[in-house]
């Protein structure tokens, strides 16, 4: 291979290399499983959307008359979509990186910290062990009830609108499947569980965490994403090479023709 003169051979050459390397692969895998993340990010996202739409208006057409049967009910179905759609993702997150670990560090040793940190983490966690409660729930036999309340105060000068979505935890215990940590979760939290602030909790939990893992896959797998960084560098300034090269060859062409003499016909 012509370092200073590559080739198109040369470059698929280099292509090659680069698509069959341990780090392209290792990539591979690990985007893959971003997807889940990515997942995970939207549906919590949405969530807070639906949550956040139901904001009632601050000055009211009827000061004391809130229109709560049509106009509402539709804005509570979508919460309840989109917090099925959470839950599940989130589950699903948990499953898959229990996977990802299994088949790609645990053989190795690699990230020898994870199983220790997936203990206090979230396996006794309150909080996880009620987000999947949840998940079981709306699997296994019914969606939750979401109530939504509104609260306006009136004072001299002006006034101020509040809202809660939330789950009822008398609707919340109809449910069997609950486990011990989930239980002892709702047991220390109010009759009327913010929806808006239980799953904004547990999506931190949750990043807070897997930011902590993707630091721990970048140690364990540095000598691969090094190594595929170097051949993408390396097909970059390739390219570059070819395009200038090829550019200056048809330049230098057109110049050749344009000082040749016209023929007279």
């Amino acid at each position: 291979m012509d370092v200073q003169n590559p080739t198109l051979a040369d470059w698929h050459q280099l292509l090659d290399e680069y698509q069959h390397s341990d780090g392209f692969a290792l990539r591979g895998r690990l985007r893959a499983f971003s997807l889940s993340l990515y997942a995970f990010d939207k549906n919590f996202e949405s969530l807070k959307s639906a949550i956040e739409a139901m904001k009632p208006d601050e000055q009211p057409n009827d000061d004391t008359v809130f229109e709560f049967g049509d106009r509402t009910e539709p804005s509570l179905f979508e919460v309840c979509r989109c917090l099925q759609n959470f839950v599940s993702a989130a589950m699903t997150l948990v499953d898959q990186s229990r996977v990802l670990y299994e088949k790609m560090y645990e053989p190795s040793g690699k990230v020898p910290q994870y199983a220790a940190e997936i203990e206090s983490r979230f396996k006794e966690n309150p909080l996880h062990q009620f987000i999947q409660g949840l998940r079981n729930m709306t699997v296994h036999y019914r969606l939750p009830g979401v109530s939504y309340t509104v609260n306006r105060q009136i004072r001299i000068g002006g006034s101020s609108v509040s809202y809660e979505v939330c789950l009822e935890k008398s609707d919340l215990a109809q449910y069997d499947g609950w486990k011990k940590s989930a239980r002892q979760f709702m047991d220390n939290s109010p009759p009327k569980i913010n929806l808006g602030k239980v799953t904004s909790d547990y999506h931190h939990h949750v990043v807070d965490f897997h930011r902590w893992f993707a630091d721990r896959q970048r140690e364990a797998h540095r000598q691969e994403l090094e190594q595929v960084e170097r051949l993408e560098s390396r097909l970059r300034q390739m390219a570059i090479e070819m395009r200038n090269r090829h550019r200056d060859m048809i330049a230098a062409s057109l110049n050749k023709h344009s000082k040749e003499p016209m023929s007279a016909d």
